[in-house]
Formats: structure tokens, sequence, C-alpha cells
């Protein structure tokens, strides 16, 4: 997956606002690389915290084009975990469509990422779960959702709507979005954080109003099995 200097200079913003604490803790549902980047851009993110003994060597292995994120965010002082079913560094397999985050990384993260990751799942419910799992209950989820005009790109596509009942159903604060409303390439990036230590809740799309059916409450084990 592909990750850009303006994610990492996000990073560095919601550190100098006070939204984590170092040492932090990232987990990644993608493994990234970075493409476009800067030596400039990149040194500026180093420095930000306060790292100074970088050579320019180092700092132009981070900018490549391509390179793993991994190393510039270790070299930070984050821990970065990231979970795909790809070969790539620091990478534990997990698959979104099926595995379950296991005990420990659960609630473990203080930043979650999803930068074009989801889209590619046909799973959506575990994916978005997996997201909320591994944030702690105060922990931050940045997350890409894509949506019309990519006809050729992934298995689905996410409408305001979604993001906003998404966000609703598990009670998360709005810390910062970003609309790209650029015709044939709209999609929206949003920091959201998780305020609690429940479950994942589903986001529920129906209408309701005056006119409309109410929504009712779940039957019990018993009843639905014996009528």
């Amino acid at each position: 997956m592909g990750a850009t200097t303006d994610q990492l200079d996000r990073l560095a913003q919601l550190h100098q606002s006070g939204y984590f604490q170092m040492p932090a803790s990232i987990a990644d549902i993608g493994w990234q690389q970075l493409y476009g980047g800067t030596i400039e851009r990149v040194r500026s993110f180093v420095d930000h915290f306060g790292i100074r003994d970088v050579s320019d060597a180092d700092i132009a292995s981070y900018a490549k084009n391509g390179a793993f994120i991994t190393n510039v965010l270790k070299r930070v002082g984050f821990y970065y975990r990231p979970f795909d079913i790809v070969e790539a560094p620091d990478c534990e397999y997990f698959d979104l469509n099926h595995d379950a985050v296991p005990r420990r990384h659960r609630g473990r993260f203080d930043v979650v990422l999803n930068f074009g990751t989801t889209e590619h799942v046909l799973n959506q419910f575990n994916a978005l779960k997996t997201l909320h799992d591994l944030a702690k209950p105060s922990g931050l989820i940045y997350s890409y959702f894509i949506h019309a005009g990519h006809p050729e790109h992934g298995l689905v596509h996410y409408s305001d709507r979604f993001i906003d009942l998404w966000a609703k159903a598990n009670r998360y604060k709005q810390v910062w979005r970003y609309d790209h409303n650029v015709p044939d390439n709209e999609s929206s990036w949003v920091v959201v954080r998780k305020t609690g230590n429940g479950e994942f809740r589903t986001p529920i799309d129906v209408q309701e109003g005056e006119d409309l059916p109410q929504l009712r409450a779940r039957p019990g084990l018993f009843r639905n099995m014996f009528g």
C-alpha cells in the first residue's frame, strides 16, 4: 500500500496536538511504502520528534520512492506493527476477511492506520472490527475511505453516510477530516478517537421517521430458536 509525506505530517501534527505521547505504538492494517517523499519533508518529520543524529544517507533511504515506512517510524520512536498477508518488514500475517485480533494486540495501539486497505476486503465487518479492536480505549483510527470515480479499484467504495454511521455507532470522536472532492477521484481522510472500551458495533442503515416502521429489539436466543 502507499503512504505519502502528507500522512507523516499528519502524525506529527497529531502528536504536537497532544493526541498521543511518545514513545507510541502504531498498528497498520496493510504494510506501507512511501511514495513522492522528499528528503526535506522526511527530515522535517524526524526533526519534529527531536531526533538529531540521523545521517543524510539514512534520511535519503527513508525518503526513497517505495521505501517501507517502518524504518522512519521506528527511528523516531514508534513501535510499528503492520498486519497483512504479504512478505514485508516487521509484518505479522493477518487476513482481514477471517482473522480476529489476538489477545496480545487487543486495545494495545495508540494509532491504527488504514491507508487504503479496507476497500480491498470483502468482509467489511471484520476489517472495521479489526481497526476498533487494535486501538486503545483512547486511541486514534486514521483511515482512508475511497468514494466514487475509481471503478477499477478495490472491492467496495464508501459513502459519507457510511463514514458518519460507522463513527456514530461506535461513539468515535472526530478529530480531523479531509474530503477530497475532485471529480473522478473522490475520497475522505478521517481521524477519529475511540472513546471507550466497548465492543465494535455494526453501523445500521435504516430509515427512521414518524411514518416508518420502528426498530425492534433483537429477539432472545430461545425465542429465536423455538418460536
